[in-house]
């Protein structure tokens, strides 16, 4: 059961980190489209990070699906 908690914090850890260098990865390109546009395109621009912004929130609860339902069958299987 150690290992499986182990186990279990290795890949929350790894999924933290890829969803966050996935994150800085668009947001740093979006500062830079952003910034080679000028104030001209702001609101248009805005509106591409809001769905931006709600796309990577999808994300986050589906990985959060994902893990629950991963935490569920390991569990089921640790109580066999």
């Amino acid at each position: 059961m150690q290992r499986v908690d182990s186990m279990n914090r290795y890949y929350e850890a790894l999924q933290k980190q890829q969803f966050e260098e996935k994150v800085d990865g668009i947001t740093e390109s979006n500062a830079m489209y952003i910034g080679s546009k000028g104030p001209r395109n702001q609101k248009k621009q805005i509106e591409q990070m809001k769905k931006h912004m709600s796309h990577l929130e999808d994300e986050v609860q589906r990985l959060d699906e994902q893990m629950k339902t991963l935490e569920a069958a390991l569990s089921s299987r640790t109580s066999r």
